[in-house]
C-alpha cells in the first residue's frame, strides 16, 4: 500500500460518497489542465475505426489494482460501445496518467476485458488479456499537474465479435509505485458510442455501478491485412432489417452457411455469387 498519512486524511474526506460516484482525479486536484483535444489518429492500410472517443482533459477516473484514493484501494472502469456488424477488435488506444507525483511505471501492467452487455452494465467476460504493456507516448499535455499519455496496444488473439453492445474494462496495476493510474474521460462517439460508463470498487470489476455522466477516452481499431478486404459473415441469409435504410445500402456480407455473397441494394439484399 502506497498511501501516505497526508493523503489518508484527504481520502477520508470523500469516502462517504463511495457508492455514489467513482473516484476521480478532479476530486483531489485543483491544478488546471493545459493542451487541446487531439485529432483522430490516421488509419493505415485501410484499417477500420470502430470507436473514436477523443480525450478532452476534463477529468480522469482511477482504474487501478492499487488505487490509493479508492475505497478498498481498488477501482476498475468499463466503457460501452456498439458494433454494427461482425468486427475484429485488433487494437485499443486510450489515454491516462499517473497521479499525484507524475511517475510512470517502469513497466505498465494492464489488464483488458471485453464483456457482454447485461441490462446496461458489464456482463459475462468474453475476452481477457493480462500483463499488457502498451506502447506509451507522452502527448505534451498536462492535466491535474501530471503528464497525459497515449497508450496503444495490440490485443493478443484479437477477438472477432458479432454485432451488438459490449463493454471494455481497462485497469493498470501500480503496486510498488507511489502513483495511481487514471483513465482519462473523453467525448462520446455519436455513432458507435453509448452514453455513460461503469465502475466497480474491485479490479477486476465484480459489482458494477452505472455512471451516466462520464465517457472514457478510447479508440478501437480493426486492422486489415494488406491487399485484402474483410467482409463480415452471417449464419444463413442476412436479415431484411439489416438492409432497410439508406445508411445500410452498400453493405456486403457473406452467408457462411451457404457460401454466398450478398449486396445490400435499395431493393434489399441481393445475392451476388456463390463462393467455392
Amino acid at each position: 500500500m502506497k498511501l501516505t498519512s497526508a493523503l489518508f486524511a484527504l481520502t477520508l474526506s470523500f469516502t462517504t460518497s463511495a457508492f455514489a460516484a467513482p473516484y476521480m482525479v478532479s476530486e483531489i486536484s485543483a491544478i488546471p489542465n493545459s493542451g487541446s483535444e487531439p485529432e483522430a489518429a490516421p488509419l493505415v492500410g485501410g484499417n477500420t475505426q470502430l470507436l473514436w472517443q477523443s480525450p478532452n482533459q476534463s477529468n480522469g477516473i482511477f482504474s487501478d489494482v492499487d488505487c490509493d484514493f479508492c475505497t478498498g484501494l481498488q477501482q476498475s472502469i468499463g466503457e460501452n460501445f456498439y458494433l454494427d456488424q461482425e468486427r475484429t477488435i485488433s487494437q485499443a488506444r486510450f489515454w491516462g496518467g499517473y497521479y499525484p507525483d507524475n511517475l510512470p511505471l517502469a513497466t505498465d501492467d494492464f489488464t483488458i476485458f471485453i464483456h457482454q452487455d447485461n441490462a446496461g452494465l458489464p456482463g459475462g467476460v468474453i475476452y481477457s488479456a493480462a500483463g499488457l504493456e502498451p506502447q506509451r507516448t507522452p502527448t505534451g499535455i498536462q492535466l491535474f499537474g501530471v503528464d497525459e499519455y497515449e497508450y496503444l496496444v495490440d490485443l493478443p488473439m484479437a477477438p472477432t465479435l458479432p454485432s451488438g453492445t459490449y463493454w471494455m474494462q481497462i485497469y493498470n496495476n501500480s503496486a510498488g509505485n507511489t502513483d495511481s493510474w487514471f483513465w482519462e474521460v473523453g467525448n462520446p462517439d455519436i455513432v458507435n458510442g453509448i452514453p455513460g460508463s461503469a465502475y466497480a470498487f474491485e479490479a477486476p470489476g465484480i459489482t458494477w455501478n452505472f455512471d451516466a455522466v462520464q465517457d472514457l477516452a478510447l479508440e478501437l481499431i480493426e486492422v486489415h491485412a494488406a491487399n485484402y478486404v474483410r467482409i463480415g459473415t452471417h449464419n444463413g441469409a442476412p436479415k431484411a432489417a439489416d438492409c432497410a435504410t439508406p445508411e445500410q445500402h452498400g453493405r456486403l456480407i457473406v452467408d457462411s452457411t451457404n457460401n454466398r455473397l450478398y449486396f445490400c441494394s435499395t431493393a434489399g439484399w441481393m445475392p451476388l455469387s456463390s463462393i467455392p
